[in-house]
């Protein structure tokens, strides 16, 4: 046995990626004939030290949970070893959405971590950071990532490094700040292209294409996300292919290609599931749910929308959970059911309070504003569109913004229409113009075919649009309805 494990070792570590899922195979067979044959624990671990990390690198780690428990229990005092194997479980305790139990693991290891190299230490920190992101504890990580990215940048640990600016910039883009956000993460791009990691070069390629999404540039977001999508299946990473696959499903639903938005999201909930990402299943579940109604599919949607509400519920607290109540409220009022709509969307704007998430409670507003148009009240409506346009003044325009600045105009309009007038009635055509420009504005980055389906195909575009031409808006400088 000695010698196999000399062999499996040597091929192991000559193994190009497309081999591994064998190789693990292998290390399993290995390991099952040892513990039949012997009870010599020394082998025991070293087949497992091979295992574990074939496991996390096929995206199969949930599968060998126990072997991972075997292999902490046999470290003994191999300190480097052990910090490993605890952070590979905390990786685990991540993917299954126990991100307390993450916690304390990486706490417990940066304990034990007192006198060994700074770049296992920054290791550590890093996953630590993306923890609390996990748990949105945004300020936190941020403080967190500033201050391990000096030390690791002075100690020349450039691995270290880029995922510390990676995770800044996903915190940028997540507090709307797009411009740091590409700073961040063209800076991690680049040094991870500089050091040839495949799987790290995917992420940054696919937050590039998150921050271009978020940003209003489609095309260019189609374009890193296809660059990582090509990455990850040369490098045979499934996790980062399951995002490109989303980034790309994302942004062809935001360009009106629902229809070219369904397989890709659905391939990623697929791979989601295939590795054992319980999040991002559910989130992908989400996604395709979304798409789904796009297609004129409610009562399918609703069942996709449930499934997903009910994973992301059994998962650590999230706002993530308000993201599914309000696709659910949505998917309600599609189908002429106000009431039960009107539930959903206040428990979305509940959760997201809780989380302290204005943007998404700035949507949970304007989706309960767009029930109130069949029966507009004055003493309701006014409340939410007081709430949403503070948000709006007082935050950086967000992703999707024209569609708040839509909804509060359309209350407005009501309002107006049963006889209201003065205040933000009488200046509610401002909100429209500022929805229209913002439409136009992306069609800018647009050829003649995607800006058709993407000014007509999208409902929320086409009703802006619409509304527009009747109200004559439109200007050299920003485009006008006649012009498209």
């Amino acid at each position: 046995m000695t010698l196999h494990v000399q062999d499996l070792k040597a091929r192991v570590k000559e193994a190009r990626p497309e081999e591994e899922a064998e190789l693990l195979e292998e290390a399993a067979r290995a390991l099952a004939e040892h513990r039949l044959e012997s009870a010599d624990s020394d082998t025991e671990y070293q087949l497992l030290w091979l295992l574990l990390p074939l496991a996390r690198h096929t995206g199969k780690l949930p599968r060998f949970k126990a072997e991972l428990d075997r292999a902490l229990q046999l470290a003994g005092g191999r300190t480097d070893q052990l910090l490993a194997l605890a952070s590979l479980r905390a990786e685990l305790e991540t993917q299954e959405g126990r991100y307390a139990a993450a916690e304390q693991t990486l706490r417990s290891s940066l304990q034990l971590a007192s006198d060994v190299e700074d770049d296992r230490k920054g290791a550590l920190l890093v996953k630590l950071g993306r923890v609390m992101v996990h748990q949105e504890r945004y300020d936190q990580a941020a403080e967190l990532f500033a201050e391990v990215l000096p030390v690791v940048e002075n100690g020349g640990h450039a691995p270290l490094a880029a995922a510390c600016r990676f995770h800044l910039g996903n915190i940028a883009l997540r507090q709307g700040r797009h411009a740091a956000a590409r700073t961040h993460h063209g800076q991690a791009l680049a040094v991870r292209k500089g050091i040839g990691e495949p799987r790290a070069l995917c992420a940054s390629l696919c937050a590039l294409g998150a921050v271009s999404l978020a940003a209003g540039n489609y095309p260019q977001a189609l374009t890193w996300f296809e660059k990582a999508e090509t990455e990850a299946r040369h490098a045979d990473e499934m996790s980062d292919l399951a995002y490109a696959l989303y980034g790309l499903g994302r942004t062809c639903s935001r360009l009106g290609d629902f229809t070219g938005a369904a397989p890709r999201l659905r391939s990623s909930l697929d791979i989601r599931k295939r590795i054992g990402d319980k999040e991002g299943q559910a989130i992908s579940l989400l996604a395709v749910a979304e798409n789904t109604l796009r297609l004129g599919q409610p009562r399918k949607a609703l069942e996709e929308a449930k499934e997903a509400a009910f994973h992301l519920s059994l998962l650590s607290p999230s706002g993530t959970v308000g993201d599914a109540e309000r696709l659910l409220g949505d998917i309600l009022v599609a189908q002429r059911k106000q009431n039960e709509a009107r539930r959903h969307l206040q428990v979305a704007l509940d959760r997201h309070a809780k989380h302290g998430d204005p943007t998404a409670m700035a949507f949970d507003r304007a989706a309960l504003l767009h029930l109130h148009l069949d029966w507009p009240v004055r003493e309701e409506m006014e409340p939410l569109i007081d709430e949403v346009v503070e948000y709006l003044d007082g935050h950086p325009y967000p992703d999707l913004g024209e569609r708040l600045d839509f909804e509060v105009w359309n209350a407005l309009e009501k309002l107006h229409q049963k006889g209201v007038h003065g205040g933000r009635v009488a200046e509610r055509d401002k909100y429209l113009e500022r929805a229209f420009k913002a439409v136009m504005r992306k069609t800018g980055y647009l050829d003649a075919s995607h800006r058709h389906r993407f000014l007509f195909q999208v409902p929320e575009n086409d009703a802006i649009l619409r509304a527009a031409g009747e109200k004559g808006l439109g200007d050299p400088g920003m485009g006008s309805v006649a012009a498209v």
